[in-house]
């Protein structure tokens, strides 16, 4: 939300840096990654952090929204698969890392779809 539930204190509604929209996700994939024949693709929303696509119902990718998120990707990218043969529960492990590129200037990412 655009304000902070402290008294007298007030933060500026936070916006995106940059967001990508459907047709430069698109574009971006296709590019990157031509061995995905995209047929779908759908926004799947807007957070702090990412915008996310689900692609082909089968895959999710998340670009970022601001550059303090880069980084946080980069950490997720290298702990995820650390952790996923060592808990009980279905973790993505990400499997396209998208590259910088005239079209986006910071890294991305996409993993399988978990259902639930």
């Amino acid at each position: 939300y655009g304000s902070s539930h402290l008294p007298g204190i007030t933060m500026p509604p936070w916006s995106a840096k940059i967001a990508v929209d459907t047709q430069t996700a698109q574009q971006l994939l296709n590019s990157q990654f031509p061995q995905i024949s995209i047929e779908t693709i759908e926004l799947v929303g807007n957070g702090w952090d990412n915008t996310v696509f689900l692609v082909n119902s089968t895959w999710i990718f998340r670009f970022p929204r601001r550059e303090e998120a880069v980084e946080l990707l980069l950490t997720e990218n290298k702990a995820l698969p650390l952790f996923a043969n060592k808990l009980n529960v279905v973790i993505p492990k990400p499997e396209f890392f998208g590259e910088p590129s005239k079209d986006f200037c910071w890294p991305f990412s996409g993993y399988k779809h978990i259902s639930g």
